[in-house]
């Protein structure tokens, strides 16, 4: 301990939480991620993301890594009874991240074009239409919530995430009880964010709006109704609880104005 475990519904700017925390950690290790890792674990022997977390892996990390010592990992995958048991017992450290289904269709469907033109051989170079999207995004919100609603768990909305980058990291370091990183590292991030960051697109609230056919956001509103409203109010009381009660509203109100002008235009 501490085993740092960073999930995230894919696209909800968890490339971001993970790269901080990572770095966090490194700087409380002294020394790089992967050079820290192979004193941990071995040459090659950990990778950075694992998909299923299986107890066997959980066990393994916390009983080889040093005392003191952070290491960081990310994750898409299921929360699974044991691990949530560790995390709401404080042995395990871990934080999520949550966006509006919307959204997430528009980011993932920029992956799939991005991952067929250099070629690489992720599920999101499979999505070429809305429609591909649906069952995976379905299966995602249906794993985050798993992790929304687990003790202990950092739960960073995306509204915060794009608005608020150097208040999430003062967020995320201190729940990793590594506060006094917060100024080292927002000068880090603020720098050159696009280059060190990988897939963070420069954190846009609501681009679906503009960047999907009308169609396409009205049937998501209608075909995500429930995931929607589960979303909204996980983000409207965790920006409150955080003291961005005002700014949720805003940004919720200037979406609700823009999707009503939307389905005028449509109708």
């Amino acid at each position: 301990m501490p085993l740092v475990v960073a999930h995230g519904l894919p696209k909800s700017g968890s490339t971001f939480l993970y790269y901080v925390a990572r770095e966090a950690g490194a700087l409380a290790n002294g020394a790089s991620h992967y050079r820290s890792k192979e004193a941990f674990f071995g040459k090659d022997q950990m990778p950075d993301y694992i998909h299923h977390l299986t107890d066997d892996i959980v066990e393994r990390i916390l009983r080889q890594l040093p005392e003191g010592a952070f290491f960081v990992l990310k994750t898409h995958g299921r929360l699974s009874p044991s691990l949530r048991a560790r995390v709401a017992a404080g042995e395990v450290l871990a934080l999520t991240s949550f966006r509006d289904p919307r959204d997430t269709v528009i980011s993932m469907l920029d992956s799939g074009v991005r991952d067929r033109e250099r070629g690489a051989d992720r599920p999101f170079a499979e999505m070429t239409s809305v429609k591909d999207t649906l069952q995976p995004l379905k299966f995602s919100l249906t794993i985050a919530r798993e992790w929304m609603t687990c003790e202990r768990v950092l739960q960073v909305p995306y509204y915060l995430i794009a608005t608020e980058q150097n208040f999430t990291i003062r967020l995320l370091v201190r729940h990793l009880g590594l506060d006094f990183f917060w100024r080292a590292l927002t000068a880090h991030f603020s720098i050159n964010r696009e280059q060190r960051i990988t897939e963070f697109n420069k954190g846009i609230a609501d681009r679906f709006i503009d960047d999907l056919p009308p169609g396409d956001t009205l049937r998501l509103t209608q075909d995500f109704a429930a995931e929607i409203a589960d979303i909204d109010c996980a983000t409207a009381m965790w920006m409150s609880r955080y003291g961005y009660r005002m700014l949720y509203s805003h940004l919720a109100g200037l979406r609700e104005k823009r999707l009503a002008a939307l389905s005028f235009r449509i109708n």
